[in-house]
Formats: C-alpha cells, sequence, structure tokens
C-alpha cells in the first residue's frame, strides 16, 4: 500500500508515531513535489524535510488534479532534493520505476 499527501497528513503530523506504525505494517508513502519547493505551507515543508531525513517516505509526485491552479513542480522538486539530500532524488525516481514495473521496491529503515 501507498500512502499518498503522507506529508499533508494532519493527523501523521500530529502524531508521528502513527507514521512509524503504518511503516511497520508495510506502507509505503508519497509525498507532493511542490511541497518540497514551498508551493504549500511552511510547515508542511518542514515536517518533509524531516520524513525525507528519517527515510520514512518512498515516493515523489505530482499533486495535479486541477493543472489550472497547480503546476508539476517534479524538476525543481528534484533539484531542492539534490542540493538537500544528495543523490536521495534518485531513489525516489527508482522506486517509482519499480513501482510502475511491479518489481519490489526499496525501503530504508526509519531513523
Amino acid at each position: 500500500m501507498v500512502s499518498v499527501h503522507f506529508d499533508r497528513n494532519s493527523k501523521v503530523m500530529e502524531k508521528s508515531y502513527r507514521s512509524l506504525d503504518l511503516l511497520k505494517e508495510g506502507t509505503f508513502t508519497q509525498f507532493i513535489a511542490g511541497c518540497l519547493t514551498g508551493q504549500f505551507k511552511k510547515k508542511i515543508q518542514k515536517f518533509l524535510v524531516q520524513l525525507v531525513e528519517a527515510n520514512v517516505t518512498h515516493f515523489i509526485a505530482s499533486c495535479v488534479n486541477n493543472t489550472l491552479i497547480r503546476k508539476f513542480h517534479m524538476r525543481e522538486s528534484v533539484v531542492a532534493i539534490d542540493k538537500k539530500f544528495g543523490s536521495r532524488a534518485v531513489f525516489f525516481q527508482k522506486n517509482a520505476n519499480l513501482l510502475v514495473q511491479g518489481q519490489t521496491v526499496y525501503k530504508q529503515d526509519p531513523v
């Protein structure tokens, strides 16, 4: 299972232990590219950085359910990940490809 919009889930933000319970049960998480580039609240951006640093997020995606008001932000997000986390962007991209191909997705131990 992949939990989407994980970085914007107020319940996870309030009670971070819930995210660990989900991860222990085998859930993968996906964050929104625009959250990392500051397209949403700074609080969400800060929380997302904590999730990435803790190895509890596995995919990156665009939130474009309304392309008139939202942009993809993928390119900017990958650049931001490279600057802040080094090769971590490759991890997210490989996982997306593996998921689409029906193969085993990489998962790191939470820290």
